[in-house]
């Protein structure tokens, strides 16, 4: 089949394809938007209903709370015994007894309200008492006295009975016979039912209202423009008003038995669902349900065939199939027009393509349209380009393989799938092969017999995500050379894209001599901190032995000042030895963990000084800190002399205090206090000081280059504040 045909057979498939795919989503589209905005319209009407029944009930709700809590009820309920009773038995008064008082105020309700039919006064049996409705003018008439009205009124009596104080029984649309019209006619309305209570809490009674929802039904039945049907049903589902078939005069509230939306109402909780009817025709429902609090909820139902709703997009049809004929007969003309003015200059220069392919050469045609002449010179400006780049190619990969042979460090480029596609001589060296036999061989005869397994989804690990990265982390790399010894290496990875799919190059560098080299500092290291620990061990013992020394001759010295500078010079010399105690049993030997140093301290002071700890309590706040040998011990003989002062003079006699010990740090400073709650000592620092203890902390804080702030109020409280020349946790 020639070109030319070819192009007019496309040209027309793809208008025509295109032409019924537009046809059939526009004509799916206006039925979509005819039932969405039907589907709209009827939800704004369900809630506009919804609402106005809302407004009703609520209003009903009031007006019954606010005429059960009227002076004339709540006075007559404090009467006893019954309510029955006390309309019995009412006196004669100036304003009339309690029923003129009642009635005149369930006129004045009927006359504010046009829209109530009845107010009703029931005693604690049910029965009527007083009761109020319209006559044939619609003015307030009073009811004789009668017996229980009805089933219904008895059963919303029963359920207004079982309600709390203070609560209204709403009941849903009623039917009710209207005594006032002429002829009698049938009256939807709601009805309110408020329980009356004595003052002692027993049922006295109700109060029942009852409305007029006429209005409201010929307002709905006025309402046109949306094509469904509507019905007003209780919370099952079940018919209670259709507006658009009421009819008094038939006692009719124009349910049918047809109308309860059953299923569909538990598939439209959201406002909307589809169902089909018994003969198979889908229709559309909505939902809309009134909101008033304790009340009775009741559903505003609307249907409608789906036949109904698109009728007014039918008319599309025609038009849609008369538009596709037409784009289909103008796609046949421009498929010829085309195959005639560019498949026949086409051919000529597939002609020349062919040629450059075979000779490497283009000779563009030189007849035919200008278009030709263009599309033939740009061919032979791309033929010179492919000659200049092919050019270019083959330079740049001599330098990078000279790039990669003269590289002082070991270089493999491996494929996809894991062999070796290019290595210099330095990896040749490195691994023992004689050049060129590593190319063709999988990395893996490289890596560890005992490696081998896991490395391959290593390397696909990393094909999944390349970066340039050393290989292995942390941890320590070896290679197997080709008689199978193993020797340290790193190894740097960074993909390479390549045409036939990403390669991985590897720079490998042997450590061997490095790897000895640090072994070296590493055993260096060892031996300095054996013979650190040895000399702080030493020097602990040492220590010891004088403390051992001094603590003996305190013992056998007389009582008084020379026995107490002998157990002071031995707290010192303590101080000092278990500052190395702590540095040979730490596993830094360059730092001391300061706030354990200094819980160890205040055990000794506590142990040496016989402390009472029910009597003074000596209590320690400490940060984590470490300080090196040159800070901990002079801030370790500050803390023993400060606390050591305390005991002395700040709880004279039987006295009980406590003392506390705070250390903390930031990033800068270190900071250690020693506070008490006695009667204040002695910490005159300044120089010229006389006691030794005073002249040793002033001493030592010189020489940590620290500040010292001392305050006396409410006991005695000594800072010290130095600079941290080490590091902290």
């Amino acid at each position: 089949m020639r070109l030319s045909v070819q192009i007019t057979l496309v040209t027309t498939a793809v208008a025509l394809f295109t032409t019924i795919t537009a046809s059939v989503v526009a004509y799916r589209g206006a039925h979509a938007s005819a039932v969405d905005r039907a589907l709209a319209a009827a939800e704004a009407r369900g809630r506009l209903v919804a609402q106005q029944l809302e407004t009703r009930l609520r209003a009903l709700r009031a007006d019954a709370i606010s005429l059960r809590e009227g002076a004339a009820i709540a006075t007559m309920l404090t009467t006893p015994p019954t309510l029955s009773t006390t309309l019995s038995t009412e006196p004669a008064a100036p304003g009339g007894g309690w029923s003129e008082r009642l009635a005149r105020d369930f006129a004045a309700r009927l006359r504010a309200s046009p829209s109530y039919l009845r107010i009703r006064l029931l005693d604690e049996r049910g029965r009527e008492r007083l009761g109020l409705d319209r006559d044939a003018a619609g003015m307030p008439r009073r009811r004789p006295a009668n017996a229980l009205e009805d089933a219904r009124t008895q059963r919303d009596f029963t359920a207004a009975s079982r309600l709390d104080d203070g609560l209204v029984y709403l009941s849903t649309i009623l039917p009710e016979a209207d005594p006032g019209a002429e002829p009698a006619a049938i009256v939807p309305l709601l009805r309110a039912a408020a329980p009356l209570r004595a003052s002692g809490g027993a049922l006295a009674g109700a109060l029942v209202i009852d409305l007029d929802l006429r209005p409201l039904v010929a307002r709905l039945a006025g309402l046109d423009g949306v094509p469904f049907d509507l019905a007003i049903t209780d919370a099952a589902g079940r018919c209670l008003l259709v507006p658009s078939r009421f009819d008094d005069a038939a006692a009719s509230l124009g349910c049918t038995g047809r109308e309860s939306a059953g299923p569909g109402i538990d598939a439209a909780a959201n406002g909307r669902a589809t169902q089909r009817d018994a003969a198979g025709a889908l229709r559309y429902i909505t939902v809309a349900r009134t909101d008033v609090g304790a009340g009775p909820q009741m559903l505003i139902v609307q249907e409608a065939e789906r036949a109904t709703l698109v009728g007014s997009a039918s008319g599309l049809t025609s038009t849609i199939l008369r538009s596709a004929a037409v784009i289909v007969l103008f796609a046949v003309v421009i498929g010829m027009l085309l195959a005639r003015s560019v498949v026949r200059p086409l051919e000529r220069m597939s002609r020349a393509v062919a040629g450059f392919a075979g000779r490497g050469r283009l000779e563009a045609p030189t007849g035919g349209s200008t278009e030709l002449l263009h599309l033939g010179r740009a061919f032979e400006q791309m033929a010179r380009e492919i000659d200049q780049r092919t050019g270019e190619l083959e330079r740049d990969e001599r330098r990078f393989r000279q790039l990669v042979e003269h590289s002082p460090v070991g270089t493999l480029v491996v494929d996809g799938d894991g062999r070796i596609v290019l290595s210099n001589s330095r990896a040749e060296v490195l691994f023992g092969y004689a050049p060129g036999e590593l190319l063709g061989e999988p990395v893996d005869r490289l890596v560890p017999s005992d490696q081998r397994e896991a490395h391959p989804a290593l390397r696909r690990a990393y094909s999944a995500r390349p970066t340039p990265r050393p290989m292995g982390g942390e941890r320590e790399l070896y290679a197997q050379r080709r008689d199978g010894s193993l020797f340290p290496v790193e190894v740097a990875l960074n993909p390479l894209a390549e045409g036939d799919g990403a390669h991985i190059v590897a720079s490998i560098v042997d450590i061997t001599e490095r790897k000895a080299a640090a072994d070296f500092m590493h055993g260096a290291l060892r031996e300095k901190e054996v013979l650190l620990r040895e000399i702080y061990h030493r020097v602990k013992n040492n220590l010891q032995t004088l403390s051992s020394l001094i603590a003996l001759q305190q013992r056998r010295a007389p009582p008084g000042l020379p026995r107490e500078l002998l157990r002071d010079s031995g707290a010192r010399i303590h101080a000092m030895a278990l500052a190395h105690e702590m540095l040979h049993r730490s596993d830094a030997v360059e730092d001391v963990d300061f706030a354990a140093y200094a819980r160890e301290l205040l055990r000794h002071i506590e142990t040496v000084h016989g402390i009472d700890p029910t009597r003074i309590d000596i209590v320690c706040h400490s940060e984590p800190l470490r300080l090196d040998v040159d800070r901990s011990i002079p801030l370790g003989l500050i803390l023993n002399e400060l606390v050591v002062n305390s005991l002395k003079h700040a709880f004279p006699g039987a006295r009980r205090g406590r003392i506390a010990v705070t250390l903390g740090h930031d990033a800068a400073h270190a900071w250690l206090t020693v506070s008490d709650d006695g009667v204040g000592c002695d910490v005159d620092l300044e120089p010229g000081a006389e006691h030794l203890g005073q002249t040793l902390v002033r001493s030592l804080v010189e020489q940590l280059d620290a500040e010292l702030h001392v305050s006396g109020d409410a006991g005695t409280s000594v800072t010290i504040r130095m600079p941290l020349g080490t590091r902290t946790p």
